[in-house]
Parts: structure tokens; sequence; C-alpha cells
């Protein structure tokens, strides 16, 4: 899941993502925000980019600074689920969402061989 977040107070702490009621990380540590508690995920912080230009650009994740992002194993999501519910909490910052990606991995498949 990608999410793109126009905002920029990094001193607002208690936003967060939470997919299926986990909580997930954006890779920062910025403005109290940590893997052990992901409570400031809009913290004008991107991984890899280290501006505080009052966007954020996250992939989230478990630990996505070791490429563990929602995977079966997280059990976040489990193998033919076809949604899920995503929870955008804040008690005091103010954002605006301007696009989230949510992926659902699918079973692929082809048109088959046909032989005359």
């Amino acid at each position: 899941m990608t999410c793109y977040v126009g905002e920029g107070d990094s001193w607002y702490s208690g936003d967060y993502i939470a997919m299926n009621g986990t909580k997930l990380w954006d890779g920062t540590t910025a403005g109290g925000n940590s893997k052990s508690n992901p409570t400031n995920v809009f913290n004008s912080t991107s991984m890899g980019a280290s501006t505080y230009d009052g966007i954020d650009i996250d992939t989230l994740g478990i630990d996505p600074t070791n490429g563990q992002y929602i995977t079966w194993a997280s059990n976040i999501l489990l193998p033919g689920d076809t949604s899920a519910q995503v929870d955008i909490i804040t008690y005091i910052d103010v954002w605006n969402v301007v696009y989230m990606i949510l992926s659902f991995r699918s079973v692929t498949t082809t048109g088959g061989l046909s032989v005359t």
C-alpha cells in the first residue's frame, strides 16, 4: 500500500494508517514515529528522501527499511482476501490525501492452449 499525503507537521503525533487493525509503519523515525510505535506516519518525511517539505509519499508495511511490507506472513492479509479495512486516523494533525494505492495479488491465468 502506498499513500501520498500533503501536510507538514512533524511535531504533531497521533496519526497513523492501520490495515485490518494493524498499524503500518512508513520506515521513518521522525517526530517520534518508530517501528514499535507508528503514531506519526504523516511526519513530512518519506523513506529515502531527507526533506521536511510538507509531503509524505510512503509505502507502508511492517518494516519497510528491511523490505518487509504487507506479506502473507504478516497475517494482515490472508490468501484469497479481496478486501481490507483501511483506517486513516489523526487526533490533531491536518493533512490531505492526494492518493492511496492498494493492490491485492491475484491469480494469474492465461487463455490456455488450443490444439486442433
